[in-house]
């Protein structure tokens, strides 16, 4: 058995999804973060810029390694880089939505400051994963539905 559930072809868009999102990486990231609360104002900020480029170099490898993982047949590379892109992506997201000051401060005030905004990127992304998924994870799908000789 795997570390980490992959997405199959037959799985449900829920079922997916849930299988996107790295639950491991943010537990991780909801204790460290409580623990980042804790410390001198002063020191926090620092804490978190370390935390999270940690989790960003983090959370594509343990996806792959986690599904690439166990006695069950591995899925295609193809299939197992992308989920960790989007886990990546999924990430970054989730930090920014829970952390928007934090975020915006780390990346100089390039990108907004707008918890709106934030809610919107998140929207977009969830509704961007199956689009995407159908685009770079076809040619995955015809392989395995082929009939073998």
């Amino acid at each position: 058995m795997s570390l980490r559930p992959h997405v199959k072809n037959d799985d449900d868009y829920l079922s997916k999804l849930i299988k996107y999102i790295p639950a491991e990486v943010q537990a991780f990231y909801v204790f460290v973060s409580g623990l980042i609360s804790s410390a001198p104002e002063d020191e926090q900020f620092g804490y978190f810029k370390f935390t999270f480029i940690a989790l960003i170099i983090i959370t594509p490898l343990w996806i792959f390694l986690a599904i690439s993982s166990g006695t069950n047949p591995k899925p295609p590379q193809g299939l197992r880089i992308y989920q960790s892109i989007v886990a990546l992506f999924a990430i970054i997201i989730w930090i920014y939505n829970i952390n928007i000051h934090w975020l915006v401060e780390l990346f100089a005030k390039r990108i907004p400051d707008s918890p709106v905004f934030a809610s919107i990127l998140l929207a977009v992304f969830t509704l961007l994963v199956p689009i995407l998924e159908k685009v770079f994870l076809k040619p995955f799908s015809l392989k395995r539905s082929s009939p073998s000789k």
